[in-house]
C-alpha cells in the first residue's frame, strides 16, 4: 500500500506545470485517489482486528477528484478491501504501448532508432533537471500518443511510478520505497 501511495505522489507532483510545458514528452494525467491503511485499523486486541476485517467490505469507494467531481466505485463483489490506494488517470486511445509502438515499426529501421534514441534522450534530460528515474522502465511501463498524424510529432508519456524516484525542492523523494534490494546500493548513492 505503501508504494503505491509514494506512486501517487509522485503522479500528483509531476501535474505541475514545469513538468507540462514540454512538447517532448508527457506524463500521464493523474485525477486523484483514495487510500485506506490497513495498519491504522489494526488494534492490539484480537477483537477489533476481527472487527476490522469485517468493516472492510465496503458498499462503495468515493475518490475526489482534482477538479472537484467525485468518482464512486461499487464493490457490487463483496471484496474483503483491508487496505487499497485507488488511484484514476487518464484514459487515452491514442495512446499506445510503447511495445505495441515498436512492433508496429519494425519495417522502418530509422524511425525505429529514432523513437529509441528520442525516448531516451528524454529520459536523461528528466534525471539532468528532476533526478528522475524510473527504476522499473521496459515496454510496458511506457505509451507512445499518436494523437497526431505526423510520426515525428509521437511523444512518450510515463506512467507506473511505484519504483520511482525524482527530486523535489532539495529532498530526493522515493529513494527508500520499491525494492531496494534488487540494487548492489541504495537509490540515492546510484543518483549521486
Amino acid at each position: 500500500n505503501d508504494q503505491y501511495l509514494h506512486e501517487s505522489d509522485i503522479y500528483d507532483y509531476v501535474q505541475r506545470n514545469e513538468f507540462k510545458s514540454s512538447p517532448d514528452y508527457k506524463f500521464l494525467e493523474y485525477y486523484g485517489r483514495n487510500i485506506k491503511n490497513p495498519q491504522n485499523n489494526i488494534q492490539n486486541s484480537q477483537n477489533n482486528i476481527q472487527n476490522s476485517q469485517n468493516n472492510s467490505q465496503e458498499k462503495e469507494i468515493v475518490i475526489d477528484m482534482r477538479n472537484g467531481k467525485k468518482i464512486t466505485f461499487k464493490n457490487k463483489m463483496g471484496l474483503n478491501l483491508p487496505g487499497y490506494c485507488l488511484q484514476v488517470t487518464e484514459f487515452n486511445c491514442n495512446y499506445i504501448l510503447y511495445s505495441k509502438y515498436l512492433e508496429d515499426n519494425l519495417s522502418d529501421t530509422n524511425k525505429l532508432i529514432d523513437i529509441m534514441k528520442n525516448v531516451l534522450d528524454i529520459k536523461k534530460k528528466l534525471f539532468v533537471d528532476h533526478k528522475f528515474v524510473h527504476w522499473d522502465f521496459h515496454n510496458d511501463n511506457l505509451f507512445i500518443d499518436t494523437t497526431h498524424k505526423n510520426p515525428e510529432h509521437h511523444i512518450p508519456v510515463f506512467f507506473d511510478f511505484d519504483l520511482s524516484t525524482i527530486q523535489i525542492g532539495e529532498n530526493l523523494f522515493g529513494t527508500d520505497c520499491g525494492k531496494n534490494d534488487i540494487y548492489e546500493t541504495n537509490k540515492k548513492e546510484i543518483i549521486k
